[in-house]
């Protein structure tokens, strides 16, 4: 959270290595609770493995889980780590990087401040009437609200991101994803997990509101804005299972059959100039379907 005594922009190579370790944090995440093999969820019946399949729509080529699970020509074995890390980043980046105002979202209640699509509301329309004004307001209204005055106490956002980000995970852990954790720990049968996974949402989380208090602008780009692989397109990375060099282009043109994370596209600078440049501070990582 932000210090009384002011705070300062990060550097666009401090965010891209954030970026980097919110990639392996959550690719650690889905090793470390995943199923450890693909035969453990084959008892599982076809219409609740579609249901995670639905889940990431938007992310994923096929619709289906038969037909998504024929295109991947990866090892079986590394599919369901691969399919919950993508639930996973799904999850957290619609909900973090989506939306400027994720902290207003309804928790209780008790809250005398507009919500998240109140906030957003506003926004819209002022974005339409002055750009650059619009992204100043919402820099300087979440930089006020994230400020912390009495270093013994947490700021009205980093309370709401903490009760936010518990009630967060406890939702994607009881989702359909749970069908891809191992028996081990699903809810109930121990808190390691839940703690790993709350500790993750809250950390990006945190992160996000620094970037959300810059003037800069977030978009995330997946299956609706780059639906085709080529290696020259630095907003996709194929997977390292594809095992392709910097040169390869034996995939372009290919279609991108899952995000296993999507890009985040950053647009506009401290002065509040330059919203039609964009700068990537995470490429997608991505799936490609080799045989289209």
């Amino acid at each position: 959270m932000l210090k009384k005594s002011g705070w300062s922009p990060k550097e666009d190579p401090r965010v891209r290595d954030e970026f980097s370790k919110i990639h392996m944090k959550l690719r650690q995440w889905a090793r470390n609770y995943g199923v450890l093999a693909f035969e453990d969820i084959e008892e599982v019946p076809a219409a609740e493995k579609d249901r995670i399949i639905g889940l990431l729509d938007g992310y994923s080529f096929e619709t289906d889980w038969k037909t998504l699970i024929t295109k991947a020509s990866i090892p079986r074995n590394k599919i369901p780590a691969i399919l919950l890390q993508s639930l996973l980043a799904k999850d957290v980046f619609e909900w973090v990087f989506g939306d400027p105002f994720f902290s207003f979202a309804e928790i209780d209640n008790t809250s005398s401040l507009p919500n998240s699509k109140e906030w957003k509301h506003v926004y819209r329309e002022m974005i339409k009437v002055d750009e650059p004004e619009a992204h100043i307001w919402r820099s300087q209204t979440l930089r006020i609200l994230s400020t912390v005055t009495n270093p013994s106490t947490e700021s009205h956002l980093a309370r709401r991101i903490r009760l936010l980000s518990s009630q967060k995970a406890a939702g994607f852990l009881t989702s359909p994803a749970s069908l891809l954790l191992r028996q081990a720990s699903k809810p109930g049968s121990g808190d390691k997990c839940t703690q790993d996974v709350q500790k993750l949402y809250h950390e990006v989380a945190e992160f996000a509101l620094l970037l959300w208090t810059q003037r800069t602008f977030i978009k995330l780009y997946s299956q609706h804005e780059l639906p085709k692989f080529y290696i020259s397109n630095p907003k996709t990375e194929a997977h390292s299972l594809h095992h392709l060099d910097e040169d390869d282009t034996r995939l372009d043109g290919k279609d991108v059959l899952l995000f296993v994370q999507p890009a985040v596209v950053a647009f506009g600078n401290e002065d509040a100039e330059n919203y039609d440049r964009s700068k990537i501070w995470a490429p997608a990582t991505v799936m490609v379907d080799e045989r289209s």
